[in-house]
């Protein structure tokens, strides 16, 4: 009868652990489908980081890395007229998250590539992302980039992490 009882209770974790399972692929389906919208605001922060105003839809964290990165600081300065926007990042997950890779989200739906780390998996601390606002823009000038844009990070397996707005102004 002992054996029973332990095949049992392996079936029942096998199904809980394969509901969880699925539940987080769901909530990841949904969060990468939300980072494709089109920016509707932006969390405006000063030139040292510090949030005068957010958007509630901006720089969380996708539930398949909830426990292993966060932003500490999203984009600043956010809005910015020419200087370097910088995002920081937070890895607490050993091993947990591989590379980075950062786009922009163009007005035509196409992504452009704006940052990369190789790293096979991220070390545990900070990391500072900083981008050149010119980026953002097709033709690579800033006067181009004129408006909100949406940077959206993923990790090396093509998953994306998080995704926020930054808007150039004149």
């Amino acid at each position: 009868m002992p054996n029973l009882a332990n095949r049992r209770l392996f079936i029942a974790l096998f199904f809980s652990i394969s509901l969880i399972s699925c539940d987080i692929a769901n909530q990841q389906d949904k969060f990468e489908q939300e980072a494709f919208k089109t920016p509707s605001g932006i969390t405006q922060t000063t030139s040292d980081g510090v949030i005068s105003s957010s958007d509630a839809d901006d720089w969380r964290i996708a539930p398949l890395f909830g426990n292993a990165i966060e932003v500490m600081r999203p984009a600043y300065p956010n809005p910015t007229v020419n200087q370097t926007v910088r995002v920081e990042f937070l890895v607490s997950g050993i091993d947990a998250v591989q590379g980075m890779v950062g786009y922009v989200l163009r007005q035509d739906r196409t992504l452009s590539h704006i940052y990369q780390n190789s790293n096979t998996t991220l070390p545990v601390g900070s990391i500072v992302v900083q981008i050149d606002p010119s980026l953002f823009a097709v033709s690579g000038n800033l006067s181009g980039a004129i408006g909100v844009h949406r940077l959206i990070f993923y990790d090396l397996n093509d998953r994306i992490i998080t995704y926020g707005d930054v808007q150039v102004q004149q």
